[in-house]
């Protein structure tokens, strides 16, 4: 059985993370893109209006190309918008996959306290690899003298 590498599971979620923003950032561009076409034919629209009214014409007739070109660009918009969260909702159930796959970190182990002058059950006596008598700090076999409280090791 592999064992999971949890760096690289991170650095993918990373790059999915990324690649989410990277494609958000274009449709949220390609829709300001489209807002300022529709702004461009309100424009448009009103500047006809006005043509058509001064001339003293009385058919809103000719504006009808430029509101089924505001009604189309409304649409792309709707679309983009729908694809904008169809892309969020897509990545994000990537990274979620992702993070579960991400082993448990383990949990810490609390030190235990030795009282002052008190040997932890089954360590070894000083002056082999074991625990000085008075403060419990660990020796080793060629320590003479205690590293934590200088207590003389037997």
């Amino acid at each position: 059985m592999s064992t999971i590498d949890a760096a690289k599971i991170k650095k993918d979620i990373a790059d999915l993370k990324d690649k989410k923003e990277t494609l958000l950032f274009s449709l949220e561009n390609d829709i300001k893109a489209i807002e300022a076409t529709i702004d461009g034919l309100y424009d448009q629209v009103g500047r006809d209006a006005y043509a058509i009214f001064k001339d003293g014409k009385d058919s809103m007739a000719e504006l009808g190309g430029h509101f089924a070109n505001v009604d189309k660009c409304k649409d792309d918009q709707a679309a983009k918008r729908k694809k904008m969260d169809e892309v969020s909702e897509r990545y994000d159930d990537e990274i979620t996959m992702f993070e579960k796959l991400i082993p448990a970190e383990p949990e810490p182990v609390a030190p235990v306290a030795v009282p002052m002058g008190a040997v932890p059950a089954g360590a070894a006596p000083a002056g082999g690899s074991g625990f000085c008598s008075s403060c419990g700090k660990p020796s080793t076999g060629n320590d003479k003298f205690c590293m934590g409280c200088g207590t003389k090791l037997i």
